[in-house]
């Protein structure tokens, strides 16, 4: 049987001259499944644009996560393969950064577990303009973290610093209980 590959880009918008991550997992009906991927290649169709660092893999042995650099500002699309797989292509734009930040966007990776899934899951703050596209930290920006569902997930950290000059910060939770879960990221003057 031929698998899907799944994806999610952290942070979810690249900047022009910063480096992210794109985690790759395998998916069936839109949920991620325990399933390994072996000998995963992924190749960008400009490296210009972006350059493919490495490819990791994941605290679980669920997820790999490629390495990327966001070079210059334009679009690049990312090809994926991997023997049982069908071959997945996944377009990505690298924004150039001239803006103030007004808010926090907030991505969690995966959003569904399953019981005999992966017991982590990741956290990506990001900071953004009132358009909603990325933009550099003109200070440290210290985030703070809570959920109320404490029986159900335990965060790793109730803060997090955003640094002068990056963009995004990636922590991570860990999966205690079933249910549906809540996480609050706040932080002084931004949305």
């Amino acid at each position: 049987t031929t698998s899907e590959f799944g994806h999610q880009l952290h942070p979810e918008n690249l900047l022009e001259n910063t480096e992210g991550t794109l985690q790759v997992f395998v998916i069936s009906s839109d949920i991620m499944v325990p399933k390994d991927i072996v000998n995963l290649k992924a190749i960008s169709s400009d490296n210009s644009v972006i350059e493919i660092l490495g490819i990791e893999d994941g605290a679980d042995k669920f997820t790999k996560n490629i390495m990327v650099k966001a070079k210059n500002s334009g679009v690049s699309s990312i090809v994926l393969a991997a023997s049982g797989f069908s071959s997945k292509e996944i377009t990505l734009e690298v924004f150039n950064n001239n803006n103030y930040p007004t808010q926090i966007m907030m991505k969690i990776t995966p959003q569904e577990f399953t019981i005999d899934g992966p017991r982590y899951g990741h956290i990506t703050l990001e900071l953004a303009t009132t358009g909603g596209l990325p933009t550099l930290a003109l200070e440290d920006t210290i985030i703070h973290l809570d959920t109320p569902n404490k029986d159900t997930i335990k965060l790793k950290n109730s803060e997090v610093t955003i640094t002068n000059g990056e963009y995004y910060v990636t922590t991570e939770f860990e999966i205690i209980g079933s249910g549906d879960a809540i996480i609050f990221a706040e932080t002084e003057g931004m949305t």
